[in-house]
């Protein structure tokens, strides 16, 4: 991921001054006649200059979803490849365009289609669509796929995982460290231990599985001190 985010960042940082060295604003230049052409362009707002004038406002979302996105990113076990360029992509795209926004006040665009309406744009504009595409293929194909085999991991150590979002197990013990893996599932909301002979709800952020067995504690110390009497 972090070698795809400094290309992506180096890259745009240097092909924007590069052309803007040797370009005046608004000026043409052919590059690939009747496909692309270069043309300079300041964009102080988004995509088709929507929100033009906030750049405050764009500096704090960007800021705010990098943040995000890194959170999402780092507290994943995913292995896969596609995760790590999908994300390489996304975070090197918008950390290019924040490094306009924030030092220049607008955003270097100078990549331009002749054979479509389309605003001009730069390659930090490229690598974010095609992180967003790769993400999409990703949590379409991939992410189902990593959650089956992380349930079946789950159920070899003796963890049962059933459709209405319950996990159930013959012992709390087995489950010892997995409660970060149990939140990938979706929709996982109780641990319920067989061992009480009853269901105890459990709230998965506020508890961990050390405090289940103090509740499992408390429940069977009444039943002890009733026998010794």
């Amino acid at each position: 991921m972090l070698s795809f985010l400094v290309f992506v960042l180096i890259f745009d940082l240097v092909t924007k001054y590069v052309i803007e060295s040797k370009m005046k604003l608004g000026e043409e230049a052919s590059f690939l006649p009747g496909f692309m052409n270069f043309v300079i362009v300041h964009n102080d707002g988004a995509a088709w200059n929507l929100f033009s004038g906030f750049q405050v406002l764009l500096i704090i979302v960007t800021i705010i979803f990098l943040i995000v996105y890194s959170w999402f990113f780092f507290s994943k076990k995913s292995k896969s490849p596609l995760l790590g360029i999908a994300s390489g992509l996304l975070l090197g795209g918008c950390l290019g365009n924040l490094y306009d926004r924030i030092f220049l006040g607008y955003v270097r665009d100078f990549l331009h289609f002749q054979f479509i309406n389309f605003p001009v744009f730069n390659i930090a504009d490229t690598s974010l669509c095609i992180g967003v595409f790769l993400l999409a293929v990703y949590f379409i194909f991939i992410y189902p796929k990593e959650l089956k085999k992380e349930k079946q991991e789950l159920e070899k150590q003796g963890v049962k995982v059933d459709g209405s979002g319950e996990v159930y197990t013959d012992d709390l013990d087995k489950i010892g460290g997995k409660k970060k893996e149990l939140k990938d599932f979706l929709n996982i909301k109780k641990l319920v231990s067989r061992r009480s002979n009853k269901k105890n709800s459990i709230n998965k952020q506020g508890l961990d599985v050390e405090a289940a067995k103090d509740i499992d504690k408390k429940d069977k110390k009444p039943e002890e001190e009733r026998d010794e009497r």
